[in-house]
């Protein structure tokens, strides 16, 4: 399974959008954004895709009255531990939150956020995989994982240039 991995958005309801367009191109079974919606309006954009979706809050996310409520339980509270296609992952949105060390010894995946900075790389039995940021606010450049279940492999897309492949 194809999975679309994306992080930090921040209210940036137009690269959301081509987020969303860019997954759907990619026939991905699941999204994943690992946190940091900023608002209800745009995890909304995530719910309504038809797409399944699985996510965290992250520090910039309110607790009430924010993306979560709205979600019917699809946003949680990090860490989160799913089972997707036989792979165990766990989606926090800082990585500092967690024993990286400890918890790459017992799941597949860890998806993060947070940074802003995308990072694919292996640890123990984990792939440690950081989309970067999918609003593109601190580098102009909004960016998002594909991330290979049967493989356990990602590579991060930059989404101006999705569209000229």
């Amino acid at each position: 399974m194809l999975v679309g991995v994306i992080s930090d958005t921040h209210d940036a309801i137009l690269e959301v959008q081509n987020a969303i367009k860019f997954f759907k191109a990619q026939k991905v079974g699941a999204i994943i954004h690992a946190g940091d919606f900023t608002s209800p309006a745009t995890a909304k954009e995530f719910l309504c895709s038809g797409v399944p979706f699985f996510a965290v809050l992250g520090n910039s996310d309110a607790r009430k009255m924010g993306p979560a409520d709205i979600s019917h339980g699809a946003i949680k509270e990090p860490p989160y531990y799913l089972i997707l296609d036989n792979r165990s992952i766990l989606i926090i949105h800082d990585e500092k939150t967690v024993n990286l060390g400890k918890e790459s010894t017992l799941v597949d995946i860890i998806i993060c956020g947070n940074t802003h900075n995308s990072r694919i790389e292996k640890m123990n039995r984990a792939l440690i995989l950081n989309p970067g940021e999918g609003s593109g606010l601190m580098n102009g450049k909004p960016t998002v994982a594909l991330l290979d279940l049967s493989k356990l492999q990602a590579k991060i897309v930059e989404l101006s240039d999705a569209y000229q492949q």
